[in-house]
């Protein structure tokens, strides 16, 4: 057990890096701040699907993944990704 939490962690990280740099891709995320006046994660979303699509699939095997072996730290985990997404689309 106590070699699956970091190995939990790991995947946590990647999960939320992976998200980062999708938004930054599509310059939603700046270097060292989000802009909350912009509407680009809508154009991003409308936009590019096949990117859109990758990026989705990636990330939902990894919260699987988190998700069998530490379900405990899955809601937090779900709690920082949509208040970074919320962050970027308001």
């Amino acid at each position: 057990m106590s070699l699956s939490v970091p190995l939990c962690w790991l995947i946590a990280l990647q999960l939320v890096l992976i998200i980062l740099r999708t938004l930054r891709r599509a310059h939603c995320v700046a270097p060292l701040s989000f802009h909350p006046e912009s509407r680009c994660l809508e154009d991003w979303w409308s936009h590019r699907p096949a990117e859109k699509a990758a990026c989705w699939v990636h990330a939902y095997f990894f919260l699987l993944a988190f998700l069998f072996l530490h379900s405990f730290s899955f809601h937090f985990l779900l709690f920082i990704i949509f208040k970074s997404v919320y962050s970027c689309s308001i």
